[in-house]
């Protein structure tokens, strides 16, 4: 059980970083406070810069590596899985 908190623990902190830094570069923010990152190649900074290694990052780096926006992935009980091949299709 305590395993599983610090699993939940760490996808919601890699989770919330990663949408602050896709973020930094809306409207809302003053031009000089904006920035245009590539989150697929911080996601590999980060993962190759750890002294301790995470699967969860391994994982996220390269989903972010195949797809920028993950918008072909969807939300599931017992993880994120691709969107079945007729509702990509639809959604495009």
């Amino acid at each position: 059980m305590i395993h599983n908190g610090i699993e939940y623990g760490l996808m919601q902190a890699y989770a919330e970083g990663f949408d602050i830094l896709k973020n930094a570069n809306i409207d809302a923010l003053p031009a000089e406070h904006r920035f245009d990152l590539d989150i697929a190649d911080i996601a590999e900074v980060w993962r190759r810069g750890s002294v301790i290694p995470s699967w969860l990052l391994d994982l996220t780096a390269s989903a972010l590596a195949e797809n920028h926006t993950l918008d072909k992935l969807f939300g599931l009980r017992g993880g994120l899985r691709r969107r079945p091949l007729d509702r990509q299709r639809r959604d495009r």
